[in-house]
């Protein structure tokens, strides 16, 4: 926090979004990643969650680390 109140006073975070719709074009896979989940952020929420559902219960289904005796 204290960085930001001080980079906000400065005025260095004015503008938008590089990556939001309307800005920069992205370059590379990561900044792809980061433009579509800024772009389409409800669908990624539940992308996510399904996600992490979905391997909980994998890990669940396969049991504990250790050798079954």
């Amino acid at each position: 926090m204290p960085f930001e109140i001080v980079v906000d006073r400065q005025g260095l975070l004015t503008g938008d979004w590089r990556l939001a719709p309307g800005g920069e074009a992205p370059h590379g896979f990561i900044e792809h990643v980061q433009a579509w989940v800024l772009r389409h952020v409800l669908l990624s929420i539940i992308l996510l969650i399904l996600l992490v559902t979905t391997l909980f219960i994998t890990l669940l289904w396969l049991g504990p680390p250790v050798p079954r005796n």
